[in-house]
């Protein structure tokens, strides 16, 4: 055996702050950032147009929560923020307005929510709080002529953030489901199945009464759930993991109406790209009168 490779206890300590600091502080390229406000800032404007259907009888002043009287107004002003945070215009002022939005909505009326909107408000914060605007936006385009394909080195903290979150989101989740004993006997997908107000896609009879395919579906969820904030953060089994939970988010998707829910929660996922991955995947949209620029990372 080579003792050489094995550390002593007190260096191993010393190196943990080291580590500690790689992790969330070591500068890495803004691509995945860039990535993730994207695809939330589409998330949201998709979110605001289907909510602005509804808006009046959710918040305003004669409907159900009796909201204050400027309440509509706040619809055009999410939909606005969700769009600039969207193509990165005052990215960090977009993402702010948009959560204060949401957190104003919230407090109107708590009962038109879920743990997916929950979610969002936490994606919106970090965004807030991060140099979401560093690549890939009108205010990186302030810099010069195709500096908006450029991706910056910056501290992934916020990112970290988005990660931690979406596995104490499963912590949770797994953690409040074995509490309950539908859980541990298997039977309560099952249940969920044969509500049919609540279906988008109806499950044949045959597959939501069977006992077996309740086991199924209730102890795969809970493995899928239990799962992710274990593997998630290796990067060998991250893509698997992260491929079972997007295939149960699917099914919720497919099967139930649960809004917004299963979106959102597959919109945090982008936070666990890779950022060599995030690069290659977003300079495809490059156009051609950049492409003499060279890679994307600056």
């Amino acid at each position: 055996m080579d003792n050489s490779r094995l550390l002593h206890p007190s260096a191993a300590l010393r190196a943990l702050p080291r580590a500690w600091d790689r992790l969330w502080f070591r500068p890495e390229p803004t691509s995945t950032l860039a990535l993730l406000r994207i695809v939330v800032g589409g998330l949201v404007v998709a979110w605001s147009l289907v909510l602005s259907a509804d808006f009046d009888s959710f918040f305003g002043h004669q409907g159900v929560a009796v909201g204050p009287r400027l309440a509509p107004l706040l619809s055009g002003l999410l939909l606005v923020g969700a769009v600039c945070l969207t193509i990165g215009f005052r990215s960090r002022l977009a993402a702010a307005v948009v959560l204060l939005c949401v957190l104003i909505l919230y407090r109107v009326n708590p009962l038109v929510w879920n743990t997916g909107d929950a979610l969002l408000r936490y994606l919106l914060l970090f965004l807030a709080l991060s140099p979401a605007g560093a690549a890939l936006s009108l205010d990186s385009a302030r810099r010069g002529s195709g500096k908006q394909w450029e991706f910056p080195l910056r501290s992934p903290w916020a990112l970290r953030l988005v990660q931690v979150q979406v596995a104490l989101m499963y912590v949770v989740s797994f953690t409040s489901k074995l509490k309950g004993p539908a859980w541990r006997d298997g039977t309560a997908v099952s249940y969920v199945l044969r509500i049919g107000r609540d279906q988008r896609f109806a499950v044949p009879s045959s597959i939501s009464t069977s006992v077996t395919w309740a086991h199924v579906f209730t102890w795969s969820t809970l493995a899928v759930e239990a799962s992710i904030p274990l593997l998630v953060w290796n990067r060998r089994t991250r893509p698997y993991v992260l491929a079972l939970g997007a295939l149960l988010h699917l099914s919720i998707d497919l099967t139930l109406r649960t809004g917004f829910f299963s979106w959102i929660v597959l919109a945090s996922y982008v936070a666990f790209v890779p950022p060599e991955t995030a690069e290659r995947f977003l300079l495809r949209f490059r156009p051609q009168r950049y492409s003499t620029l060279g890679p994307g990372r600056k």
